[in-house]
């Protein structure tokens, strides 16, 4: 028995000397993984709502009040976005309401769009209002008449492709005193064919509805959505009017991406997908039974401030 022990004894010890001659390197330390910060969830005590009161019914407006807080505190913490408490406030008119939201006594605004686009980049779109069939606003419109010229188009393969090759040889007609829809005339033939109305044959009328089959090959229309018909040939647009919902671009919190993003998601899951959001948004409509919000981003403006005044130059 001793035998075996020492014979066990003298193996080990060879096997441990013959270990401690090979130099084995010591495996590297894996790699640590670079720490990734989480996004930090949004928290807000408090956040602080104005709606214009515009022509809107007192009794339409204290159930908006009443009945949006809750649909839009769980609305924004779907989105990542934790608040405690909504106020809901009412601004007499809304350039108040903007200016309101300017000095940060509130957070959120619900904006008629020009007055939005009147305050630069002081505020910061999320959403825009997709109006009612029954809603009008005041728009331009581009449209090819019925000339000889502007016939020539209409049986063109690629009209829109023609349209563009030729838009200076042809004539424009423009309303009389109408800085905006010339300046919306002006944008296009900038955009599309790098030209201005100083290269183009532009003739100025007083009544369209008086307006000849031959007097001009594009009409410059200032109108609503009502003054066009399915016959009308609409080159391109330009809104003049509108709501949006917007933030202050200054604020930390409020202003940043991560809430844009968030009250953009809650507007638009509570107006489109949430009969219930719907029913209480709806309380804000001026016209006809429902409202709804889309998400929007700032540039999307610059046509409007561009012929509205806002911009001196095309954006």
């Amino acid at each position: 028995m001793k035998r075996l022990f020492s014979l066990l004894l003298a193996l080990s010890l060879a096997l441990s000397l013959a270990a401690c001659g090979e130099k084995t390197a010591a495996p590297s330390p894996a790699p640590e993984e670079p720490a990734v910060d989480e996004p930090a969830a949004l928290e807000l005590d408090e956040l602080n709502v104005e709606f214009v009161v515009g022509g809107r019914k007192a009794s339409e407006l204290m159930a908006l009040q009443t009945e949006l807080p809750p649909l839009l505190i769980d609305a924004l913490a779907q989105q990542g976005c934790t608040v405690e408490k909504i106020n809901i406030t009412f601004g007499a008119s809304a350039d108040a309401t903007a200016q309101a939201l300017q000095s940060g006594s509130i957070d959120v605004a619900f904006l008629p769009s020009e007055v939005y686009a009147a305050c630069g980049n002081a505020l910061r779109v999320a959403c825009a209002e997709i109006p009612s069939s029954e809603a009008t606003y005041e728009t331009v419109f581009l449209l090819l008449t019925h000339s000889e010229a502007a016939d020539v188009i209409r049986e063109q393969d690629y009209a829109a492709n023609y349209l563009n090759a030729h838009a200076g040889e042809l004539t424009w007609l423009l309303p009389t005193g109408d800085e905006a829809a010339a300046r919306c005339a002006n944008r296009w033939l900038d955009y599309t064919c790098d030209l201005s109305l100083d290269d183009v044959t532009v003739k100025y009328y007083a009544d369209a509805a008086a307006l000849t089959q031959d007097a001009g090959d594009i009409l410059v229309l200032r109108g609503t959505d009502d003054a066009i018909t399915m016959d009308d040939w609409v080159i391109d647009s330009c809104a003049l009017e509108g709501e949006c919902v917007a933030v202050n671009a200054a604020d930390r919190i409020t202003g940043s991406d991560e809430f844009v993003f968030a009250l953009k998601s809650a507007l638009f899951s509570l107006s489109n997908d949430n009969p219930e959001g719907s029913a209480v948004l709806a309380h804000y409509a001026t016209v006809g039974d429902w409202i709804c919000y889309t998400p929007t981003f700032h540039a999307a403006y610059d046509g409007m401030r561009y012929a509205l005044g806002y911009l001196d130059e095309m954006p």
